[in-house]
């Protein structure tokens, strides 16, 4: 392993000290032997990867402020911003964040009963699962927030991805929910868009579901992809 210095140049292996050269030599062989442990093909399992958010981008997204995107488009990990795009929806479960101002998690909770961190315990019985109310009684919304949460298989990403309802399309979570009532979880799948609204904080968007025809090739990979492992 070469030798620096502090304008970036090597320093040959003669300008090494004794004490230097057997430290070098003690480091490479101790690669040399971890590369052992090294494999070429991983085996990886769910707490070893990330399931990239299928997010949409509003005119404040980082994505959107750097050029890379534009409001209303979609966007995953690893792949360019799309307009639209099918998915299969897969698994599904109700989740409760509850975040700082700063947008770090005090508390989390993966079924919507019982919440992880502070102040944790059952959600239906948390203040900060209540509604409060503000200036000239208008109602505040809870400090926790509620989703509905779906595993989708992107038809364009080939990928599985979370795609999750809250806040302003909370409502648009209950079509999905109504859709999947029906059909049943892997047996369909959405087109999903992107709708332009005004309200009083100025320009969103809002997601726009609407079933779509797949290839029976597509839904069985949906399957495939998630019971990979």
């Amino acid at each position: 392993m070469a030798k620096v210095d502090n304008e970036g140049k090597e320093i040959l292996a003669s300008n090494f000290t004794d004490g230097e050269r057997i430290n070098l030599d003690g480091e490479e062989k101790e690669i040399s032997s971890a590369l052992a442990t090294y494999q070429n093909n991983p085996e990886f399992d769910s707490t070893d990867v990330i399931l990239p958010r299928l997010r949409q981008a509003q005119g404040l997204t980082g994505e959107v402020q750097s050029g890379e995107a534009k409001p209303g488009q979609w966007l995953i990990l690893g792949h360019e911003p799309m307009e639209e795009f099918d998915a299969v929806p897969l698994l599904f479960t109700r989740r409760r964040v509850l975040r700082t101002e700063e947008f770090i998690v005090l508390c989390a909770s993966s079924d919507s009963i019982t919440g992880v961190g502070e102040p944790g315990g059952l959600c239906a019985d948390c203040e900060m699962n209540q509604w409060s109310e503000g200036d000239k009684g208008k109602r505040i919304p809870p400090p926790c927030q509620f989703m509905y949460s779906y595993v989708m298989y992107v038809v364009q990403a080939k990928s599985l991805a979370l795609l999750e309802f809250k806040r302003s399309s909370i409502q648009t979570g209950k079509t999905m929910n109504t859709y999947v009532a029906q059909r049943g979880l892997g047996k369909f799948a959405v087109h999903v868009t992107s709708l332009q609204q005004t309200g009083k904080k100025g320009t969103f968007y809002m997601p726009v579901l609407k079933i779509t025809d797949v290839p029976a090739e597509v839904l069985a990979e949906a399957q495939r992809e998630i019971h990979k492992g």
